[in-house]
């Protein structure tokens, strides 16, 4: 019993000490966001409208009792009903940007489903979805069309935001379309734009938070309190899958999750 007592002591020392090891730069391996987390009145609504107007394959969702998500890529959409979101332009997590055939096109099929025109500024359509989501559409010189291509952070100190994005998350800095700051994960960017104003955090919004996929949540969350980082939720499991939420600059809601 002494002899179990103690291997047992010492496998836990040994996970700390991997933790802190696996993740003294980052909390979670490179890779775009893994998910990106909607506040709507009727999830099952918002998921058709998404996948009418930009389509996305429906997946079942492995949770037990809820909606089904819609997967870009290598990142999904959850849907949460929530009446009581606020819009997401003044949030931290500002929009995402899916790249369109024709801007103006898009622009006109949305509005003519619910959207609200925010701005057009030439190439470039700003629009806001029917439950307050801020959605960019663009069409960029060479990149492939119809597809999520990006997921917008604003804040009035970008640097701080980007830095702490990098430095927990990986990707490569570079400038989307050869002006704009923002973090590469292979086909998708996660980009930084400045506000006039300082932003609030992103929870109780329309786009609520984002989130990375982790291959141990525990250990996530342990890296995160080693680098000072503020955990909102400590790991808890649901169904097939373990979470944390930590904060970032600005109120920056992320998940950390585990598939089991």
């Amino acid at each position: 019993m002494r002899f179990r007592s103690l291997f047992a002591g010492t496998g836990v020392f040994l996970a700390f000490i991997f933790a802190q090891n696996m993740f003294a730069q980052q909390i979670a391996p490179t890779a775009p966001p893994d998910h990106v987390h909607m506040f709507v009145p009727d999830p099952e609504q918002s998921l058709s409208w998404y996948m009418k107007h930009f389509g996305g394959q429906r997946v079942k969702d492995g949770r037990p009792n809820q909606p089904d998500l819609l997967l870009y890529g290598k990142t999904v959409f959850r849907f949460t009903k929530n009446s009581d979101a606020k819009p997401s332009d003044g949030g931290v997590v500002d929009r995402v940007g899916f790249t369109v055939d024709n801007v103006d096109s898009k622009a006109t099929e949305l509005t003519g489903d619910g959207a609200k025109l925010l701005q057009k500024p030439g190439p470039v359509a700003f629009l806001q979805d029917p439950w307050g989501g801020k959605i960019e559409v663009l069409h960029p010189d060479g990149v492939p069309t119809n597809r999520l291509f990006l997921i917008s952070l604003r804040a009035a100190d970008t640097a701080t935001l980007e830095k702490w994005v990098a430095d927990n998350f990986g990707g490569t800095p570079d400038k989307l379309l050869g002006r704009i700051d923002g973090i590469k994960y292979g086909d998708m960017w996660v980009i930084f734009q400045k506000s006039d104003t300082e932003t609030t955090p992103s929870r109780g919004h329309a786009i609520d938070h984002i989130g990375w996929a982790v291959p141990d949540t525990n250990a996530a969350i342990a890296a995160a309190k080693a680098k000072g980082i503020k955990v909102t939720i400590e790991p808890r499991n649901i169904g097939p899958i373990t979470i944390g939420f930590i904060e970032g600059p600005n109120g920056l809601a992320v998940e950390l999750t585990q598939t089991n």
